[in-house]
């Protein structure tokens, strides 16, 4: 993945082309109606994906307590949509993760279209 990031690079910024030079990165997140939330990337090169066709994999929650849990993902038009796999972390959902470990195991397989990997990240929710 380095080298295609890199080679999407030269040609975004030496060449002009005009294709995405980096995966997905987070932009916002927001609380939803039903306990979830749902995050906004920047850089989505045409959508957002997974590498291997199933569910987004390394999704975190915590809550105003600060415990980390596990949650599920899903891709809904150009957003990511996060539910805590178990109960809801106290004070509803504070914080999301993606990918927030070295070395992680399973890969992280969220993508954007092009292929290049989302960023790992923490996002504050609003």
């Amino acid at each position: 993945p380095s080298g295609e990031r890199l080679a999407a690079w030269a040609r975004a910024d030496t060449y002009g082309r005009p294709e995405p030079a980096t995966g997905p990165r987070p932009l916002s997140a927001a609380r939803t109606a039903d306990g979830g939330a749902r995050v906004t990337f920047t850089s989505t090169g045409g959508g957002r994906t997974t590498r291997d066709g199933g569910p987004p994999v390394l999704v975190e929650v915590a809550g105003a307590d600060g415990e980390v849990q596990p949650a599920t993902a899903g891709i809904e038009g150009e957003a990511l949509v996060v539910r805590p796999a178990g109960e809801r972390p106290s004070g509803g959902i504070q914080k999301i993760r993606h990918a927030w470990r070295p070395f992680p195991e399973p890969r992280p397989n969220l993508t954007g279209k092009p292929g290049l990997p989302a960023t790992p990240f923490e996002l504050e929710v609003e």
